[in-house]
């Protein structure tokens, strides 16, 4: 697999830039003397960067100058410090790539001199799976696409999307993995809680199993409904079983994307940039 030979700067190294380094690093499409790293915490700064000896440490200044694709992996509530912090350290060259969606192109392009982009990654692609959502800004070049897409192409199937998609895709993409485990361990749980006598750890590879069968079943092409035919047997427990969910489904995943886009708009509104 090629390298890229070119810097990629990090500011945040927390749970997402952490993972997105070790995936990088980890496919080996970036050679560690290439990797720029800052973070608030020391600590965490350095924990990383034992993991990868030759990876480079630095104020974020400097980890701005250095990168020609520079990652913005802070809170939504430090973005608009570390854009202070860095503003003047960047070239119309450079691409800054944002973890957030709170933040409009508009209000980014205005703010800085360079070109952007969005990045929705997900969890998976620490195991190099998974949907990662990548949107950009009227200044990104095909070149910045090119470079910032070799990057990510050996991590994650990535999709992209508009502006205005992202925050549904990334309900499914993003959040999807913490929603699945927490179906899982409340299927498990409910079964517990019938039989006490049931293995906690059995119930739960036997969901995992299931899951990672029929995600494997739907691949081979097979559509949901297909597969739901071949199981639900009219008249048999499964159908009475999926009544049920039929019922239950359609308003809890509306309340639970009005959910998400209520929370996103609370940002937007509580943090100028």
């Amino acid at each position: 697999m090629p390298n890229t030979r070119f810097d990629v700067g990090f500011i945040g190294t927390g749970s997402m830039g952490g993972m997105l380094v070790r995936a990088f690093l980890g496919s080996e499409v970036v050679p560690t003397e290439h990797i720029w790293l800052a973070n608030r915490s020391r600590k965490k700064l350095e924990l990383l960067a034992s993991e990868f000896p030759g990876v480079h440490c630095g104020p974020s200044e400097r980890v701005a100058q250095q990168s020609e694709i520079l990652f913005i992996a802070v809170k939504p509530s430090d973005t608009a410090n570390v854009l202070t912090t860095i503003e003047h350290n960047l070239r119309a060259d450079h691409l800054c790539v944002f973890l957030t969606n709170v933040f409009s192109f508009a209000q980014l392009e205005q703010r800085l001199p360079c070109a952007v982009a969005k990045l929705i990654p997900t969890v998976t692609q620490q195991i190099n799976q998974g949907a990662a959502l990548v949107g950009y800004g009227s200044r990104t070049t095909p070149e910045h696409a090119r470079r910032l897409e070799q990057l990510l192409a050996p991590t994650c199937r990535l999709l992209h999307v508009e502006e205005h998609q992202i925050r549904l895709f990334g309900d499914i993409t993003s959040c999807g993995p913490a929603f699945l485990a927490l179906c899982i361990d409340e299927l498990c749980r409910q079964a517990s809680a019938i039989a006490p006598s049931l293995s906690g750890p059995e119930l739960a590879t036997a969901c995992i199993e299931t899951l990672a069968a029929t995600t494997n079943l739907l691949r081979t092409g097979m559509k949901p409904r297909e597969l739901i035919c071949e199981v639900a047997v009219p008249g048999g427990m499964t159908e009475a079983g999926m009544n049920v969910l039929r019922q239950l489904l359609p308003p809890l995943f509306a309340s639970l994307f009005s959910a998400t886009r209520q929370a996103e708009q609370q940002k937007r509104e509580a943090l100028p940039l």
